[in-house]
């Protein structure tokens, strides 16, 4: 049995929210600010910005290791599911000067994304991606079927190639659950 239950913070609560906001990490802060807002509390919500900003820095900081930049994206990413600008962040990450396997990473980082842009952003890098990365951002719209619509449509207006696509996602897309998806794709 499921009963939803609701959270009332008292103001002391909230007040001691932001103390521990205050005294934590960057990643901490996220953290925090999706739970406090989970449980209702906007206490955080001012501090959204600082927190994403922090985490955009530490994902361009190339003093740190790859890992801390892909596991700042993860969190941006986390923090902000639902934003356009974060995606566009994190695709402006991806140069030609970055590594094949940090590029690779950072699109696997934006699978967490629920923003309406991601599909469209995708494909319009995509061209200018490695072949590696290209295949990375390939498999991630064609993960779920509002990206899987925004490649078909790609294709049909000639900016991508099914060519380009593995065996296997062809033959995916061909037998797709969605009866739409899988009308467009046989044609």
């Amino acid at each position: 049995l499921f009963r939803s239950h609701s959270i009332v913070l008292t103001p002391a609560v909230e007040a001691l929210l932001v103390k521990q906001f205050m005294a934590s990490s960057t990643g901490g802060k996220g953290q925090l600010a999706r739970l406090a807002n989970q449980w209702g509390s906007k206490v955080l919500e001012q501090y959204a910005g600082e927190i994403a900003a922090a985490l955009l820095k530490s994902a361009t900081d190339k003093n740190l290791s790859d890992a801390e930049r892909v596991n700042a994206v993860k969190q941006l990413i986390s923090f902000q599911s639902l934003s356009d600008d974060s995606v566009t962040n994190v695709l402006a990450l991806i140069t030609p000067k970055t590594s094949s396997e940090l590029a690779t990473q950072f699109i696997a980082a934006l699978s967490g994304s629920q923003a309406p842009a991601l599909g469209p952003q995708l494909v319009e890098q995509a061209p200018a991606l490695s072949p590696a990365v290209r295949t990375a951002a390939l498999r991630l719209l064609l993960g779920r079927p509002a990206t899987t619509t925004v490649f078909l449509k790609a294709v049909e207006e000639g900016k991508l190639q099914l060519a380009e696509l593995s065996l296997d996602q062809k033959q995916a897309l061909s037998n797709h659950p969605d009866k739409a998806i899988r009308d467009r794709a046989k044609k």
